[in-house]
């Protein structure tokens, strides 16, 4: 099994739990949320995600292995500019994302 097939696999037995681990890989895979967009999620949305991100910040201080683009991206063999590329075109926040006429000025298509 690779890494897409792991993002939608659980073990555990309660659905509620699965749901939230199965979650909780697929959060991880990208940045923290902004404070902003959490904000306009709802309470029960921070609390869930300040948790995410809080679990990502102590995997990465411990130099554990935890899921994040760049490493899916090494296990597909997708090139690293080609992963970068794919890094700013799924900016979470839309106000440090590119829009589509950025996108296009963009190194990876100009080089």
């Amino acid at each position: 099994m690779g890494p897409p097939d792991e993002l939608y696999d659980s073990e555990k037995e309660n659905d509620d739990e699965a749901a939230i681990e199965m979650l909780q890989k697929q959060n991880a895979m990208i940045e923290e949320y902004p404070q902003h967009m959490l904000e306009a999620a709802g309470e029960d949305m921070v609390t869930i995600f300040k948790h995410f991100n809080g679990l990502k910040r102590a995997m990465k201080e411990a130099g554990k292995q935890y899921w994040e683009w760049r490493w899916v991206m090494r296990e597909w063999g997708i090139e690293e500019e080609d992963g970068a590329f794919v890094e700013r075109v799924l900016k979470i926040d839309p106000e440090e994302r590119l829009d589509a006429e950025e996108l296009l000025k963009d190194v990876w298509f100009t080089e």
